[in-house]
């Protein structure tokens, strides 16, 4: 009964497409090798089960679609529950194991595992470590260090579940030299695990600090109060730093579910009579229960909070059997009114913060379901305008969506256009970073709308999976891919597609005439770069700089833009007021190559300048922290022509 309440509240999730890291572990996992389960000097994590194998066998049986890893995943969830409830049955009794089992089934954050193919990585991990406990207490020592080991295999933070496994043969035995025994080959396992893993040798080697590009360090700067966060989160208590709403679009899979909890309350109150002294004979006193179920929850959580930099709420995930043997100790004692009054309150509570919004970059149930929902219209349209791709084409993608979709860093990042064409030759780039290449060559953009438009690069003609579409979008598009052209010295066809681009004598000609003379500067043609500005009016500052700061954060091969942007927009090189003003608004947006480029610029004009040493310090800073990082595609720019 627990395990289907638990599918009814997960039911919204099934739909949803493979997303983030999922294209990157089935692009390493197509071609299956023995050498991919061994470490790798170049990653932070171990995790051959989870990553290689469960990727592995997607890769092997449904490649494009997701469906195969959600019922997957969803089917570890129910051994979960099982195995939770039963081991609060040898705890404390079938009461508390009928208890532990709902309370499993409705915690907030499953459905993010469900949802997420990637969650295997979590589920397993549970898994493991919950048949490790249960091995350890039948007395198969050596079959529990094998499920302990493919846990610390699946997710690191199993490794805090060792402590657990050692109390298991305490509660076991009641023999302190058994107990030692134990403690010892665990400790044996775990010592040999991370000699082996290359993201414990690497945070060893640095002292326990962060690396740069890492949130994995022992310098988290606030470890208690996130902490705090993941036992709110265990509680289902939405987070008070968000805001949260009522999530509606979950109606009818919460309803069945709720039916069923009212189901399993009404067989709850008429099977079982509330009784003191459930806890089965042979195990202690009912602390030990409860000891045994901190312990379990307690040291995923603290580890995580000390650690892991980044708060994510399913994190938690690792922590709710522990606190479900916690919990179900506390109701089995207690009158049937209070158990149902509590779970129903927990029910409700966890509903609730599934309608919880959270920061940019925090995965939650309901980020992963609207960029699902972007990207399986972002793919229909695009086979509407692409049915199929050539072998090995260079596809180049102006994508103009807002960053909440994620749709800029699955196409880019993640390369899912190969996911989709089902060929692993395809190769994605931005317009601006064209190459020169043989390959059949493919021009796209992708509208703040979601709608997808064909451009050919040869004849400019445009096939729309929607009809109309904003020339705007067209016209960011083609600039992006002029742009491209000159970056691989194609500045005869950029400045011809530039030129084209609006009607003589509009703004935008007048733009575009200048993105074009900026090009010939760069390039060394003064003389049809000055024959191009000529006659054209001057752009409004405010405008012109907004446009510089925006030519400025494409990437250039071999030279950098800052002195032709200049020119062509009527500005000087050599004036401190317009490279402050370019510097704050780069700098504020994240731009840091070129906002350092900036800095040391205003430091000739102006040395010993304060706000460039200081944008110095903050840049070097970022660097130091962050590493290289890729920044998307600017689409506001805070250039204020006056210097206040």
């Amino acid at each position: 009964m627990a395990a289907l309440m638990s599918l009814l509240l997960s039911a919204s999730e099934f739909d949803l497409p493979y997303l983030f890291d999922d294209y990157n572990f089935l692009a390493r996992s197509e071609s299956f090798r023995p050498q991919l389960l061994l470490p790798d000097s170049h990653s932070v994590f171990y995790r051959p089960i989870s990553r290689d194998l469960y990727f592995g066998l997607l890769a092997m049986v449904s490649p494009r679609k997701a469906l195969i890893g959600h019922l997957i995943n969803a089917g570890l969830l129910m051994v979960i529950i099982i195995l939770g409830a039963n081991l609060a049955r040898r705890l404390s009794g079938n009461r508390a194991a009928f208890v532990a089992a709902i309370l499993i089934a409705i915690f907030a954050q499953w459905p993010v595992l469900i949802a997420w193919a990637s969650g295997a990585q979590d589920l397993l991990a549970i898994v493991f470590v919950l048949a490790a406990l249960h091995l350890t207490l039948s007395g198969k020592n050596g079959f529990s260090l094998l499920a302990f080991s493919c846990a610390l295999l699946s997710k690191e933070t199993a490794v805090a579940s060792a402590p657990a496994v050692i109390a298991a043969s305490w509660i076991r035995s009641g023999s302190w030299r058994k107990t030692y025994g134990s403690g010892l080959k665990v400790f044996a396992v775990v010592t040999l695990w991370a000699i082996l893993h290359p993201g414990v040798r690497s945070l060893m080697a640095s002292g326990g600090i962060s690396t740069p590009g890492s949130y994995i360090g022992l310098d988290h700067p606030r470890p208690w109060l996130s902490f705090l966060r993941y036992v709110g989160t265990t509680f289902n208590i939405p987070s008070a730093r968000h805001t949260t709403s009522w999530p509606t679009e979950l109606t009818w899979g919460v309803s069945a579910a709720a039916a069923l909890l009212v189901l399993a309350l009404w067989f709850l109150r008429t099977t079982w009579i509330p009784s003191s002294d459930s806890e089965p004979p042979g195990l202690r006193r009912r602390r030990n229960a409860i000891a045994f179920g901190l312990l379990l929850s307690g040291t995923p959580m603290l580890m995580t909070a000390i650690i892991v930099h980044n708060w994510v709420p399913y994190y938690a995930c690792f922590s709710r059997s522990g606190g479900c043997v916690v919990a179900a100790e506390y109701l089995v004692a207690q009158s049937n009114t209070r158990t149902a009054l509590i779970l129903c309150a927990y029910f409700l509570l966890g509903v609730w913060s599934r309608g919880s919004e959270f920061d940019s970059g925090t995965t939650s149930e309901r980020a992963l379901r609207r960029i699902g929902t972007a990207l399986k219209t972002v793919e229909g349209n695009f086979k509407q305008v692409a049915s199929t791709l050539p072998p090995g084409s260079i596809v180049y993608v102006s994508t103009l969506v807002t960053a909440k979709t994620s749709v800029y860093v699955h196409i880019h990042s993640y390369q899912v256009l190969r996911v989709w064409y089902g060929d692993p030759t395809i190769h994605t780039l931005r317009p601006e970073l064209k190459i020169l290449s043989s390959s059949p060559e493919v021009l796209f953009c992708i509208e703040r709308s979601l709608n997808v438009f064909r451009v050919d690069p040869r004849t400019l003609t445009v096939r729309s999976a929607r009809g109309p579409f904003e020339y705007s979008s067209y016209r960011s598009v083609m600039t992006s891919y002029a742009l491209g052209l000159a970056n691989v010295g194609e500045v005869e066809r950029s400045t011809s597609v530039l030129l084209g681009l609006s009607p003589p004598g509009s703004w935008e000609h007048v733009t575009d005439a200048r993105i074009a003379a900026m090009l010939l500067l760069a390039q060394g043609d003064l003389k049809a770069s000055a024959d191009l500005v000529r006659d054209l009016p001057m752009i409004p500052t405010d405008n012109a700089l907004q446009i510089v700061g925006m030519l400025l954060t494409i990437p250039q091969r071999g030279y950098t833009m800052e002195v032709p942007a200049l020119l062509a927009f009527g500005f000087s090189p050599n004036d401190p007021k317009v490279i402050r003003i370019l510097l704050r608004g780069l700098l504020s947006l994240g731009y840091f190559d070129v906002s350092e480029r900036l800095a040391n610029r205003l430091l000739v004009l102006v040395p010993q300048d304060a706000e460039a040493r200081e944008a110095l310090k903050r840049i070097r800073g970022e660097h130091r922290i962050n590493g290289t990082q890729m920044v998307p595609q600017i689409d506001r720019g805070p250039f204020q022509a006056e210097d206040k």
